[in-house]
């Protein structure tokens, strides 16, 4: 094979061992501090290492025949005596990446620790994958699952979605789409039309959805409330400014949801109430302005129950102070509670009126704010007695 010219594109600028003096080892002058460095190692370089060169857009990566066969069953496969690799000394590699290149062979190499992150995973796994190299498609899987969770935008989840079914990455499939299927449907219409995704991973983001809906059709209520419960739950997302995971419900208890629109004059400070009813049980929201010391003002809701008899059941409520002006920016607070033999009602405090009363900020308009409460409350059990705890 011809000699490496002076003016050769390298992958590497980085000294060799043999430039940094293990040539010398016979003589005893070895540096041990740059031996044991691997990131002193050149793949860019020849050394007595090194028996085979990887040709990539004229980048040449000189590594050992053993290493990447211990590896890569492909690369075992080219070297044995039937492929013409095995009588070779080099490979061209067409349509691959120099850099990509580097960062599979830094990730396969011994002695040379690299960290697989989101970023490089997209690099290696497509080398990973057509080499047959596992254990690193595994590290790949790991890096992307590290770099997912509830906040993730829809549309980086399609495009993780639509790698994980290319590199049959099932875990960091069953995730994304785990999470997808609880973003709001403006997002995911909006990851629909930017990203392309395979039929198979938009059937399983479809199934998940349509299992709420069937979960609703199997209480057998009737039209206008499993409609109404839907839409309470595509509120609840669309009014998340975390867009964070939707309330644990215990899949044990049937639940039903409810949307109700509150407006609060910021100025007369009146208080404003609501009767609700859910599941034939009456309820009723309030809302008020609570003089609290060193806070001022708050807006403090209110949720009782004017049955005569008492109920034990959950709730899982939303409270969003809309804003007129910012896209998504409404203000958002979760609570999640129970009604229990003796507690009947239950409160919390939506908003500080010095964190919105100004109208610069978009949530007081002509004087008012508007406030949407979706509520979720699980099918309630009437108590016959007082001594009757809510299962946990």
């Amino acid at each position: 094979m011809a000699e490496v010219k002076s003016d050769e594109r390298h992958c590497n600028s980085s000294p060799t061992l043999e430039e940094a003096g293990v040539d010398e080892r016979a003589n005893g002058k070895v540096d041990e501090t740059v031996v044991n460095n691997p990131s002193t190692f050149d793949f860019a370089k020849r050394s007595w290492k090194t028996d085979f060169t990887l040709i990539v857009e004229g980048t040449k990566f000189h590594v050992a025949k053993n290493i990447l066969a211990l590896v890569s069953p492909v690369f075992e496969r080219m070297f044995e005596s039937d492929f013409k690799e095995s009588t070779t000394d080099e490979l061209e590699l067409p349509g691959k990446n120099p850099d990509d290149v580097k960062a599979f062979l830094l990730a396969i190499y011994p002695n040379t620790p690299s960290t697989i992150s989101k970023e490089n995973a997209f690099k290696i796994l497509p080398l990973a994958d057509e080499y047959h190299v596992l254990n690193l498609t595994r590290r790949c899987e790991e890096a992307l699952l590290g770099s997912v969770d509830e906040m993730t935008e829809a549309e980086e989840l399609y495009r993780l979605i639509k790698e994980a079914h290319l590199y049959n990455l099932k875990e960091l499939l069953k995730r994304c789409v785990s999470f997808i299927s609880n973003k709001s449907t403006e997002d995911i219409e909006k990851a629909n039309r930017d990203v392309d995704l395979p039929v198979e991973p938009l059937r399983s983001i479809f199934q998940i959805i349509m299992s709420r809906v069937k979960e609703l059709e199997s209480l057998n209520l009737n039209q206008a409330e499993q409609l109404q419960t839907f839409k309470t739950w595509r509120n609840y997302f669309s009014k998340d400014v975390t867009k964070s995971a939707f309330p644990k419900l215990d899949e044990d208890l049937a639940w039903l949801g409810q949307t109700w629109m509150f407006s609060l004059d910021v100025l007369k400070k009146n208080t404003v109430k609501d009767i609700v009813i859910i599941w034939n049980t009456e309820l009723t929201i309030i809302f008020e302005y609570m003089s609290v010391f060193s806070y001022g003002y708050v807006i403090r809701a209110r949720l009782v129950n004017q049955d005569k008899r008492e109920i034990q059941c959950k709730f899982a409520i939303q409270f969003a102070i809309l804003n007129k002006m910012l896209n998504d920016e409404h203000l958002s607070v979760k609570q999640t509670f129970k009604f229990t033999s003796g507690q009947q009602s239950t409160s919390c405090n939506v908003a500080t009126l010095s964190d919105i009363e100004d109208p610069r900020k978009g949530f007081v308009y002509e004087g008012k704010v508007q406030i949407e409460v979706n509520v979720f409350m699980s099918e309630p059990k009437k108590l016959e007695t007082n001594n009757e705890v809510l299962r946990t």
